[in-house]
């Protein structure tokens, strides 16, 4: 399981099976806020993604930060930059090769689509209003 300790705003992990729970390497990011809401684990269980908000001003969006697990303790970590009108919830695409995310504007929510080869991101969905239960 991975968690946000608010405390040091550093990514951790901890097996659901109990036992002590260790920061996660590359995770400590200096002038980042939080990491929240969301975090996303690849597919093939070798990559997190979080948002991170950020109190600089050359950076007032924030970034998605790529994280490899399991490459020692100073990983290369990777940033990409959102759509600014991002809202949540960054998560993998099934193959891995993309990030999806939470766009809001004008009151709806829409996904869009990060490649993580670098080319442009792109909105996969087109809801014209928020739906309503009943």
């Amino acid at each position: 399981m991975y968690y946000e300790n608010l405390d040091t705003l550093q990514l951790f992990r901890v097996s659901i099976d109990g036992g002590t729970p260790e920061p996660v390497p590359g995770t400590a990011l200096s002038g980042r806020l939080s990491a929240s809401p969301g975090l996303g684990l690849s597919p093939d269980g070798k990559l997190l993604v979080f948002f991170a908000a950020s109190d600089d001003p050359k950076m007032p969006v924030g970034k998605l930060v790529l994280v490899p697990l399991g490459a020692g303790p100073k990983p290369k970590v990777q940033f990409l930059d959102p759509d600014p009108r991002i809202r949540r919830d960054p998560q993998f695409t099934p193959d891995g090769k993309a990030v999806v995310y939470v766009v809001r504007e004008k009151g709806t929510d829409n996904l869009w689509l990060h490649p993580l080869d670098g080319s442009r991101g792109r909105q996969i969905t087109n809801f014209q209003a928020d739906a309503t239960q009943t």
